[in-house]
C-alpha cells in the first residue's frame, strides 16, 4: 500500500522523487505523530535528527509564514 509508504503518489516514481516529497512534505506540513508507524511518517520524522534539516526547516517556514 503506497498510501502509508509515500507521502505522495509521485514519490513511488523514484528514491530521489522520495526523498524530495519527503523533504517538501517536513517543510511544509505539520510534523506527523511521533508515535506513528506508517513508513512515510517515519521518514518524515527521521530528518528531525539532523541539526541541519531542523534549521532548514524552521528557516524556510518562517520565510514561508507557515
Amino acid at each position: 500500500n503506497n498510501k502509508s509508504k509515500f507521502v505522495t503518489d509521485y514519490a513511488a516514481s523514484s528514491p530521489i522523487e522520495d526523498l524530495a516529497e519527503v523533504f517538501a512534505h517536513y517543510v511544509t506540513k505539520d510534523l506527523p505523530t511521533a508515535n506513528s508507524t506508517d513508513i512515510k511518517d517515519i521518514k518524515v520524522l527521521s530528518l528531525q535528527n539532523n541539526s541541519e534539516f531542523v534549521n532548514l526547516r524552521t528557516t524556510i517556514r518562517a520565510k514561508l509564514g507557515l
